[in-house]
């Protein structure tokens, strides 16, 4: 099966837009509490004790905020990075990437396919989907699938194929599977 980087790209995209707009999403939190902060301020002018007083706990607050609104930036900036990379990965294992997974379990993955390679996790990548996608989480995916009305034409191509799946006939379930997921997303 040929690794096909540009859909790697497309969806490494799509996850990056996601963390786009949670930031964006932070930025306008960020906005209304400095504007909050202000309100505070200016109420106070009257007071300069518990003005003073409160510019500290305004300041100290602010600077605190803005150090853990970084710090999520620098987090999500980095996760968008790790899931990019772990898109990629799935599709040279011949995988759909999954956004049924962890973070914990995204990095993971990621951590062993750069100390061992493509080879030297691919076994273990497979042992560890088979179990993870057991027949209870396959049936919800399934019963969501059947829900969408953009996949309505593939709906009995998948139902035979998990069907496959659930026989444990993987040669002939994740090759059906597969096609289908990459023709889902260029419809």
């Amino acid at each position: 099966m040929d690794y096909d980087y540009n859909r790697a790209i497309e969806y490494s995209k799509s996850e990056l837009d996601n963390v786009k707009n949670v930031i964006k999403e932070l930025e306008q939190y960020r906005e209304s509490i400095n504007q909050a902060i202000n309100r505070v301020n200016k109420y106070f002018i009257g007071y300069e004790e518990v003005y003073r007083n409160s510019l500290k706990w305004a300041e100290y607050f602010k600077k605190d905020y803005i150090d853990f609104y970084n710090n999520i930036h620098k987090q999500l900036k980095k996760y968008g990075k790790i899931s990019q990379k772990f898109s990629a990965i799935m599709l040279e294992l011949g995988w759909p990437p999954s956004g049924k997974l962890y973070s914990e379990e995204k990095v993971e993955i990621v951590k062993a396919y750069d100390k061992f390679g493509a080879e030297g996790i691919k076994e273990k990548v497979d042992k560890y989907f088979i179990e993870r996608f057991d027949f209870e989480e396959l049936n919800n995916m399934f019963n969501i699938w059947s829900k969408k009305r953009w996949l309505s034409k593939r709906i009995p191509i998948l139902k035979e194929a998990l069907h496959a799946h659930f026989n444990k006939n993987y040669f002939s379930s994740i090759p059906t599977l597969l096609p289908q997921i990459e023709g889902a997303i260029a419809d």
